[in-house]
């Protein structure tokens, strides 16, 4: 069981933490005289304790030529002391690039014998997605190579920045957050969002606390994606059947404006005829028989499964070729793909109020809706999605938008293909309401609030982050979240497990992964400690005679 912070302050007056700060957001003075700013820094939070490094001493591994590194006995003259600096900001140690070094906590630890201390990083799992504003991918964190991603500016919004590669962060505690309007990311309890406060860890959030999210996401690629095949892609992934091994591809629809499209395309993309089997079984996707009747592989198949789509209903996704495309090519895509499964309607319509346009699109992918819901915010249209557990059957979601700016931004960039059905009926009975929309939303409002629905633990997992100087935030899973204060430099802080009935100050671990050396700062916090209660133990870190009992405030060498 995680231990909390009322908890935490009780067993810190019998001195289990000393010192001991009772509050984890300070205050400190902005550019201005009278600005006074709220950051996250070190002490008491609501599930942990964030604790400072110590400015007593700070030792540099360096290797020594000729020598070879025993980690069970250290050789003293392989960590070198460095020396404290000083700023406005306080003072500090440098850390050299590619190196290691190890510091001490300023607090000392007097553990209980139920008791057992863990630390961990802010930081994300594995499978939260951001944006390679460098090419316009769309890709979980650990695959994440470095470049430029999307990051919140107050005054411009959403912008490309400079962002290094993931950094792994160990396996740690995690929670999930779910939004009103949809959204889910995991991430650790000390993982800062931005709320209408200022950042804040995850841990002091609740249901019903208002997080930031962007309106727009102007990110596009400059892949080589045509429109045809962004076309045939969306109409495939709408109203196709793309796992038919050993047969042709199916298309089902009654809207000829969408055959018609169907059949240009697949001639284009890869020179097929698009046949009729009848009402039971749609339309066909077939090679022409070849010279002699020679009947060859299917070319559609073939294409399909090169984007890896050849996946039934539910598995259906977004090819990142889509993501890395010019917008046009997006808007083609999103185009054919709402013309399938999309839809329009009026709604709010009354004696008393005029009617106004709603958007949707269905599917029993989950994944296939938020790829869709990730697209359309490039185009700054925000929408909700939702899940609907039928009596029978699989679960579907539902994506949906009726704010008046994404809907004039929809019409005006997206809507559907030219002649088809759903197209032609907004033209007879919506047109006139979309002609009388008018946007309400200012101009220089970047963000949408959104608030948390549910917050819950989900266990261990891998966790990781990305290092984004200057602005030192991020967009993952269309949420803005905040780096860790050293993952950004590209370093990871970790210690050791303070076992039960612990005494001392604990030696801290650093290791500066990027190419620039970095600075540390002293009396700042560097990692949190979470505690976590057991029933007694038989034999304790006290009673067994630890050889790191008692550890005072200096570096403590690993030894035999």
């Amino acid at each position: 069981m995680i231990k909390n912070d009322i908890w935490i302050k009780e067993m810190a007056e019998k001195g289990m933490i000393s010192p001991f700060e009772p509050s984890l957001v300070r205050q400190i003075k902005g550019d201005s005289s009278s600005e006074i700013r709220r950051v996250i820094s070190y002490g008491l939070s609501s599930f942990g304790y964030d604790i400072r490094l110590s400015s007593v001493e700070f030792r540099i591994f360096r290797h020594i030529p000729g020598s070879v590194v025993d980690p069970k006995n250290f050789n003293p003259q392989n960590l070198e002391p460095s020396p404290l600096h000083q700023d406005n900001n306080g003072n500090y140690f440098i850390l050299p690039a590619h190196s290691y070094g190890l510091g001490v906590a300023l607090e000392k630890l007097q553990v209980p014998e139920n008791i057992t201390v863990i630390c961990i990083g802010k930081c994300l799992t594995g499978d939260t997605r951001i944006v390679d504003a460098s090419s316009g991918a769309y890709l979980p964190i650990k695959e994440f190579l470095g470049g430029q991603t999307a990051s919140y500016s107050d005054s411009q919004g959403i912008i490309k920045t400079p962002a290094t590669a993931f950094i792994p962060q160990g396996i740690k505690p995690v929670y999930q957050v779910v939004t009103n309007k949809g959204a889910v990311i995991k991430a650790t309890s000390n993982h800062p969002f931005l709320t209408e406060t200022g950042w804040q860890p995850l841990e002091s959030l609740t249901s019903g606390t208002k997080i930031a999210t962007p309106r727009e996401i102007p990110v596009f690629g400059n892949g080589d994606l045509t429109i045809d095949e962004a076309i045939l892609l969306g109409l495939m992934i709408s109203e196709g059947q793309c796992n038919t091994p050993g047969s042709s591809p199916c298309f089902t629809s009654e809207d000829e404006a969408l055959v018609s499209t169907l059949k240009a395309c697949a001639k284009t993309v890869v020179d097929q005829e698009v046949t009729y089997k009848g009402k039971d079984f749609g339309y066909r996707l077939v090679n022409q028989i070849g010279r002699g009747g020679v009947v060859t592989t299917n070319r559609s198949n073939l294409w399909l499964k090169s984007y890896n789509l050849n996946v039934g209903a539910s598995e259906k996704f977004v090819p990142q070729r889509v993501f890395t495309a010019p917008k046009l090519a997006v808007a083609a895509f999103l185009r054919a793909l709402f013309s399938g499964d999309g839809s329009v309607y009026l709604v709010g319509e009354s004696r008393r109020a005029k009617p106004s346009l709603a958007v949707e699109y269905c599917s029993t992918s989950e994944r296939l809706i938020r790829d869709v819901h990730h697209l359309l915010l490039r185009f700054g249209i925000t929408s909700q999605i939702r899940a609907k557990k039928p009596p029978k059957g699989r679960i579907a979601y539902t994506l949906a938008f009726q704010s008046s700016e994404s809907i004039l931004r929809f019409f005006s960039e997206i809507g559907f293909l030219p002649g088809s059905i759903k197209q032609r009926r907004f033209e007879e009975k919506m047109y006139s309401v979309l002609l009388a929309t008018k946007p309400r939303q200012k101009i220089h409002d970047h963000i949408l609030w959104d608030e948390i629905k549910s917050i819950e633990p989900l266990g261990m997992e891998e966790v990781y982050d990305i290092s984004v100087p200057g602005l030192e935030n991020f967009v993952a899973n269309d949420m803005i979240v905040h780096n860790s204060t050293y993952a950004r430099c590209g370093i990871i802080a970790n210690l050791t497990p303070a076992e039960a009935a612990w005494r001392g100050h604990l030696t801290l671990e650093f290791s500066n992964s990027s190419s620039a050396d970095c600075r540390i700062y002293a009396n700042e916090g560097v990692v949190q400690l979470l505690f976590l209660e057991g029933e007694p133990c038989e034999i304790s870190y006290e009673t067994r005679q630890g050889k790191y009992q008692d550890q005072a405030e200096v570096v403590t060498l690993a030894k035999v």
